[in-house]
């Protein structure tokens, strides 16, 4: 490569050359042609006090040239392309994810290595990222609290994605977060509620305007956001069943109603006799709410069953806080509002309901997912297979 400078215009596309200053800096610069709606001339260049630094980084360029690759698009920071990424891939996908990717990127990722260009983020960095991650307060600001594994483990996947697209595109080589080590995270042991805790526990609850969001979510083990979504469209209370077909998701302070996957969209669930009472009784009382609210009832729209006095959708923070009340109420240890799904599959289980049955009740894509997650329940029921291969193979 000439180290001198060539008179203005000489240069053909894709010829580099590089050039001391005064002072001593090392400019590499690559002809790249004329941009052809602007006719503007398109240059790439790269300054150092090393000649090595330019030298290493103008045969990149040439090189990425000469394959048709975008040339210094590598020297884009993270923060800058992250944004790019967030605006063109991912505002498309459904709101909540697109305000989560956002909110990691803007709280974990671009503070720890938005800095850094494309070219020079390495695993190493990744991994350093992911060992100082800090939980947040409410005002966004970092405490000493490490951040969770499953957070950490969030980070990195949307890192991961992000790359991927700068690999496909040709930016880069090798994608620094798919070559990090992932964070370990410990699978959240399933601590159903016992038979006797989720009668003591239905006790309790019973008469409260919400009993019924309670009573289906143990009967039939909905997802909360599924039972907090659940129209009355879709329960057929002579029939006794519902039909699943959409989540209850709040983004950005607003309430929306999200299409469930395929697999767990409009599947048909029988519902036990407490349940169809309880969603008798809830029906009746939100008809007295909506008669009391009268102009005030905002529940028209979207017909939900479980509904405040006014009509408006649940929020799932405040309906955890009154389980948590209801737990404290009824003297049982601490439990998610998710463990009555698994309660309700222990139960379904442990009454010898097929796994095939129980993994369509659930929802669930595969019934290998029901198989591993419950595979440690219903102990009776492989006493049950030992005895009865006993009978048939024992000595007497």
């Amino acid at each position: 490569m000439a180290t001198r400078k060539k008179a203005k215009g000489h240069h053909s596309p894709g010829e580099g050359s590089i050039t001391q200053r005064k002072d001593g800096l090392y400019v590499g610069r690559l002809y790249l042609g004329k941009d052809v709606q602007t006719g503007k001339v398109k240059r790439w260049q790269k300054t150092s006090m090393e000649r090595w630094v330019v030298e290493e980084a103008l045969a990149k360029a040439v090189k990425d040239h000469r394959r048709g690759r975008q040339v210094g698009h590598d020297q884009q920071t993270l923060a800058e392309f992250l944004d790019d990424w967030l605006e063109t891939a991912i505002k498309g996908k459904p709101a909540k994810t697109y305000s989560s990717y956002k909110q990691m990127v803007i709280t974990h990722i671009k503070p720890a290595l938005g800095d850094l260009t494309l070219a020079e983020l390495t695993p190493q960095h990744v991994a350093q990222m992911l060992a100082q991650m800090r939980c947040h307060d409410r005002k966004g600001k970092p405490t000493d609290r490490p951040a969770s594994a499953r957070t950490k483990q969030y980070a990195r996947a949307i890192l991961r994605s992000a790359l991927n697209r700068a690999v496909r595109w040709e930016i880069l080589d090798r994608n620094a977060a798919e070559l990090s080590d992932p964070p370990h995270v410990d699978k959240t042991p399933v601590v159903p509620l016992t038979p006797e805790s989720a009668l003591t526990l239905l006790a309790v609850i019973r008469g409260h305007p919400l009993e019924a969001l309670y009573s289906v979510a143990l009967a039939i083990g909905l997802r909360q956001g599924e039972a907090l979504g659940l129209r009355w469209d879709d329960v057929d209370l002579e029939a006794a069943q519902l039909r699943t077909m959409v989540s209850l998701e709040r983004v950005d302070g607003t309430f929306r109603l999200k299409d469930l996957k395929n697999h767990r969209r409009g599947r048909v669930i029988a519902l036990p006799r407490f349940a169809v009472a309880a969603l008798r009784e809830r029906l009746r009382i939100q008809k007295e709410e909506r008669v009391r609210a009268a102009w005030e009832w905002k529940g028209n729209a979207l017909n939900l069953v479980f509904t405040t006095s006014i009509g408006t959708p649940l929020d799932r923070h405040n309906v955890s806080h009154q389980w948590e009340r209801f737990l404290a109420r009824a003297k049982l240890p601490h439990a998610r509002f998710y463990d009555l799904r698994h309660t309700c599959a222990s139960l379904l289980l442990a009454q010898g309901v097929p796994l095939k049955v129980v993994s369509e009740i659930l929802g669930h894509s595969t019934i290998t997912l029901t198989a591993d997650t419950y595979s440690h329940l219903g102990p009776a029921q492989y006493r049950d297979a030992a005895d009865r291969m006993d009978s048939v193979l024992g000595h007497g």
